[in-house]
């Protein structure tokens, strides 16, 4: 069950930077401890900038933990789970629940995440790397990245993150595109100067005259 309305999470990269990575990364990309992904790469550094500039939106939508489900509801958790390489369930059974007039499709794909039709909107559960993120947002069929922590801080209730775009989607996918354009560019500037380094200037040999 939902508890109140959504609260938007605004991030300020400039002014409070310790601050806002502490939310991004701590409490909602990374907040399972199974993983972590440093957020100095590309994609981390372009989803931060869309954050800061409002371009992607997130908010913080509170429920409560309910611990009543049937074995029907925890064996379609696994069974959901398992599609997309989910060991423990738990957070899955919250999420089917919060969701149960809905239902997922019953396929792998490369997020490792339920997609629900319905709602054109991605759910994942646990970390998520911000190349994966970005890449979600970008498809024809999704409003929204739903996302789930493995851990939780209460026994009553917990909260999940929804990623929205703040821009209309064909101003995204050019601001996409540029960026790959960019780090292109960079991966080449790089190479042609690991090259220019490793570049070796073998003197004449000595003449047999």
């Amino acid at each position: 069950m939902l508890i109140e309305g959504p609260e938007q999470i605004l991030f300020d990269f400039v002014n409070r930077y310790s601050e806002s990575m502490a939310t991004l990364d701590d409490d909602i990309l990374f907040a399972s401890p199974w993983g972590r992904y440093p957020l100095d790469e590309p994609n981390g550094e372009l989803l931060m900038e869309l954050l800061q500039r409002r371009q992607i939106r997130v908010h913080a939508q509170k429920y409560a933990l309910v611990y009543d489900s049937s074995a029907d509801d925890h064996r379609r958790a696994q069974e959901l789970a398992g599609l997309i390489g989910k060991r423990n369930a738990g957070s899955l059974l919250h999420a089917l629940r919060i969701y149960q007039k809905y239902e997922p499709l019953k396929r792998r794909n490369e997020y490792n995440a339920l997609y629900y039709p319905d709602l054109q909107a991605y759910v994942r559960f646990g970390i998520l790397h911000p190349t994966k993120l970005l890449d979600m947002l970008n498809q024809d069929d999704v409003n929204g990245v739903m996302l789930f922590r493995d851990c939780v801080d209460s026994y009553t209730e917990d909260r999940f993150f929804l990623f929205t775009l703040g821009v209309p989607q064909s101003e995204y996918r050019a601001i996409m595109e540029n960026a790959k354009e960019q780090q292109f560019e960079k991966l080449c500037e790089a190479a042609e100067m690991a090259n220019a380094r490793c570049a070796v200037i073998l003197p004449d040999l000595p003449s047999d005259e």
